[in-house]
Formats: C-alpha cells, sequence, structure tokens
C-alpha cells in the first residue's frame, strides 16, 4: 500500500513523467498517483498504455490537467519486441494463437519490407483496443463475445528501425503520431513477412519531451518529502507546451486575461509567423493562459489559476 505521506505536492500544478511496470492498467496508475492528493486534486493522464506495457506514462497534477490533449498531440517513441510464427487474437501475449508458421525472417528480409511501414500510414487497430464503437470500446464488446468491426485510421510512422534481430524475435524502435498502435505494427509486419508475428513487450521510452530518464516509480513518488527532490520532478504546465510559441505579460495583462478579456499586445514576431494561439507566462514563468492570437489581440482560451 502506497503511502499518503506526499503532503507537500498539493501546491504543485504541473506534469509528472510516471513509469507504468507491467501488470496494471493506466487508469489504476492515476488511481494510486489521486490517493498521493487531497481528493479534490484533478488528476489525469496523456496517453493510456496497455497493461502489458510499460514506459513512459505522463500525469497531469491540477492545472496541468488543461493541457492534456496538447500532450496528447505530441509524437511517441517505443521499444517493442515482435515474436514471429504466430499470430495472436490480441496482437500481444493475452490472445489465443490464430495462426501460426514455422517459416522465420531474416534480418535482411525485415530490411526490405520496413519502408512499406514508415511514413502516412492507414492503419487497421487490434480489435481488442480502446477504440469506440457506438460509446463502447472495441475490447470490452470482444470480451462479452460481440462482433467487432473496425475502420482503419490514418497514423504516420516518422522512423522504424531494427535494434537487435535472433531467430524468432526482433526488437525495433519506432518514432510515430499519435494514434499508433504498435501492436498492429507487429501484426502487420508478420503478414507482409508471411510468417505473421506479435508483440510480446511494448515499451514507451517518450511521449513529447519525457523520456524514460526522467520518469519516476510510484513508489518513489510516494515517500518524496523535500521540496527540492519534487522541484526537480513535477514540471511546469508549459513543459507540454513547446511547441506553442510564448509571450511575456505584465501584471496587468495577466489581470485582464484572467477575468477573460483579451489583450492588445503590439510587438512580437508571433504576429508574423501565422500562429494561431500562443502561450501567455507573467515575470514568475508560470503559464498565465493559452490564448487566440487575434489580430494585435490575445483572446483567452484557457486560462489557468497558478499561484
Amino acid at each position: 500500500m502506497l503511502s499518503n505521506s506526499v503532503s507537500k505536492l498539493i501546491s504543485y500544478d504541473g506534469w509528472l513523467a510516471l513509469y507504468k511496470p507491467v501488470g496494471p492498467t493506466s487508469f489504476d496508475m492515476v488511481k494510486q498517483v489521486r490517493s498521493l492528493f487531497p481528493r479534490k486534486t484533478k488528476i489525469g493522464h496523456g496517453g493510456t498504455l496497455d497493461p502489458l506495457a510499460e514506459g513512459v506514462l505522463p500525469i497531469a497534477v491540477g492545472e496541468a490537467t488543461k493541457t492534456v490533449d496538447y500532450l496528447m498531440d505530441e509524437k511517441k517513441e517505443y521499444l517493442f519486441e515482435v515474436c514471429w510464427g504466430e499470430e495472436r487474437e490480441t496482437d500481444d501475449l493475452e490472445g489465443d494463437v490464430l495462426h501460426s508458421s514455422a517459416d522465420r525472417p531474416t534480418q535482411k528480409d525485415i530490411e526490405a519490407i520496413l519502408p512499406n511501414f514508415i511514413g502516412v500510414l492507414n492503419q487497421l487497430p487490434p480489435l481488442y483496443s480502446a477504440k469506440k464503437i457506438k460509446g463502447k470500446r472495441a475490447c470490452d464488446l470482444m470480451r462479452e463475445g460481440k462482433s467487432v468491426t473496425l475502420n482503419p485510421s490514418s497514423i504516420t510512422v516518422f522512423s522504424l528501425e531494427i535494434l537487435s534481430h535472433t531467430v524468432d524475435k526482433t526488437l525495433f524502435k519506432v518514432f510515430c503520431s499519435k494514434g499508433t498502435y504498435v501492436r498492429s505494427l507487429a501484426r502487420d509486419m508478420g503478414r507482409a513477412l508471411g510468417c505473421y508475428g506479435y508483440a510480446a513487450s511494448i515499451k514507451r521510452s517518450r511521449v513529447g519531451a519525457m523520456s524514460l530518464e526522467n520518469t519516476v516509480s510510484l513508489e518513489k513518488l510516494a515517500v518524496l518529502k523535500k521540496d527540492a527532490i519534487l522541484d526537480e520532478i513535477i514540471r511546469p504546465v508549459q513543459a507540454v507546451l513547446a511547441d506553442i510559441p510564448a509571450v511575456l505579460v505584465t501584471p496587468d495583462q495577466e489581470q485582464q486575461l484572467r477575468y477573460g478579456q483579451a489583450v492588445v499586445y503590439p510587438q512580437h514576431d508571433l504576429f508574423s509567423t501565422g500562429h494561431i494561439c500562443a502561450l501567455c507566462i507573467n515575470d514568475r514563468n508560470k503559464a498565465v493562459a493559452i490564448v487566440d492570437v487575434d489580430g494585435r489581440s490575445l483572446r483567452p482560451k484557457r486560462v489557468f489559476n497558478i499561484k
């Protein structure tokens, strides 16, 4: 049972790069993090990981929950191992075997098909996935024994490379857009090679600027008590807004934005670069608001209540 002693976390609004191990669901992880905070603290996460997947699970605390949608659009990196010779119902270790083959690909065989899996792809999600069908998740419908039909989704794979290869397994690293299912990549590569395949392990190594190197475990988080340590782990709200230009606002402009009023900002490069939104920060480097750029005015779109 995790300790509830991390009382000093309550003053923070920002992001945690949490390490999710194999086993619990992303909801389980959020629930345990939530137990470390007062009941009314908002907690969210940026991108679900399957129970059998591990790695970076971004956790939003307090006002950072207002930026979850922005993080969801960030590119992601995964390390995943494909086991050749079987296709499984869930496209991972959990499912029943649907097809099998005694054939095994060489590394050259795999390298030859990789270009077909880089770029913009129409990818069919796994039947056991969180894709919604009339409000219900496909995986739940499958477990109820109901027939499920999913449509392909447009995704982008920016890079896909082999890290290591043995007779039965190959370890890959993929850099991809949101909505990409690594399990589907494993399945589709197996089909293209004519030998079948499934994802034997999946580790998410990066989401935007959050990487494995700066993750923290639940166990470590539960015993942190010193502000100096927390300062190194809790990232500011704007950490996930690096692609949005930032502008410094005066105290008077900050107050206007907090009241939902537009402010005039006559001189800034963003007005000539075609940006349609911006992040306003104050002289304490605290996020004030995400604004729409309207002519020479900044109109508040999302206001942060950060002390």
